[in-house]
């Protein structure tokens, strides 16, 4: 199978899927705008200018029909909608599949009217939809009448951090924050809420994973808190590291957005640590409801102060049963060889159909 990717290739997910489709034998290529940190056979970098805007779309969208003209690929995948999923949708070479996020496709209040018929064209070229929520797919059915397939599947987390299992119990009083330390993670949110929680707990500590340019504004913001003490910095870990940290923690702290959170919390859900997240539509179709973790107003520090007593109160059988419940969610729907093999399969269909 023949398969180009339109995709920037910072995005994580889109290159583990690249290297997960050349692994097993199929011919792909990611075409992109942005220039690759490392340059790879499997990557044409088009253009030294960004999707971002319809002027530098329509710019490349030529170049792209060269690209593809020559490679003649068996099926598309464009992620998102405004950029690389309106060159999808315009070159025409292939079926299109289209990978999506909660955030890709406009609001029905709050879109404006040109995304909206941005994201119709591009949906009615559309003939497989590729996204981590069953909400995407209801939104795209209100976004156009065509009736493209659906394949509900995340990124997923390596089967092999899932195969340490965890109780919950006889961990070190750890919160554990795995998110880059930037403002769309609401970090000074989740240190807000911490000094709320030590005023009753004082004895807990957060553990703040990874690294970002809010860092120094949250070392700042807990001495005037008076929680410095109470923080532990790792910086960036490796993927064994972090599997110990979550293994180690008994909480796992989430303030991310509905788009941002989807790693760090299936790591936590698959190595034991009892979810305490924000309470948006990613975060209700992995956990439900409580008891299977706690939710909080992602704006509210005392919100979130409120979700972690509640944690730390649950009956010790209780939060056994959450984690258990999380954990068997991951083994049906959260690890990437599966769903990256349930990809691929739906791929294949159009493909097939195609011929």
């Amino acid at each position: 199978m023949k398969i180009a990717m339109l995709s920037d290739p910072r995005n994580v997910h889109s290159i583990r899927a690249l290297e997960y489709y050349a692994t097993h034998g199929d011919d792909v290529k990611m075409f992109t705008c942005e220039r690759p940190a490392d340059f790879d056979d499997n990557i044409v970098h088009m253009s030294g200018t960004s999707v971002k805007t319809m002027l530098n779309c329509s710019l490349t969208l030529s170049t792209l029909r060269r690209h593809l003209d020559e490679f003649e690929p068996d099926v598309i995948i464009a992620y998102g909608v405004s950029g690389y999923g309106w060159l999808g949708g315009r070159v025409g070479n292939a079926p299109l599949a289209l990978a999506l996020t909660a955030v890709d496709l406009p609001e029905e209040r709050r879109g404006k009217l040109f995304d909206r018929w941005r994201a119709r064209r591009v949906l009615s070229a559309t003939r497989l939809v590729i996204s981590d929520s069953a909400r995407v797919f209801e939104h795209v059915r209100s976004l156009t009448d065509e009736s493209p397939r659906f394949c509900q599947s995340v990124s997923g987390i390596d089967r092999d951090l899932f195969e340490q299992a965890g109780t919950g119990s006889g961990r070190r009083k750890v919160i554990l924050h795995n998110h880059p330390l930037e403002s769309r993670f609401n970090v000074e949110i989740v240190v807000n809420g911490l000094a709320g929680f030590l005023q009753v707990f004082p004895d807990w500590r957060l553990r703040l994973v990874g690294d970002g340019q809010r860092k120094q504004t949250l070392v700042g913001l807990a001495q005037s808190r008076g929680i410095e003490g109470n923080l532990d910095f790792s910086g960036e870990l490796s993927a064994s590291a972090l599997g110990e940290a979550v293994a180690d923690a008994q909480i796992f702290i989430s303030a991310a957005g509905d788009a941002d959170g989807g790693e760090a919390l299936l790591t936590a859900m698959a190595r034991g640590a009892y979810p305490v997240v924000t309470d948006c539509p990613f975060n209700r179709d992995w956990l439900e409801e409580e008891p299977r973790a706690m939710f909080f107003n992602p704006t509210s520090a005392d919100d979130m102060t409120r979700a972690l007593l509640k944690a730390v109160a649950l009956p010790l059988e209780s939060r056994r049963a959450a984690i258990d419940a999380n954990r068997q969610k991951i083994a049906a729907s959260g690890i990437r060889e599966d769903n990256l093999l349930r990809i691929r399969e739906a791929l294949m269909r159009l493909v097939e159909e195609r011929a």
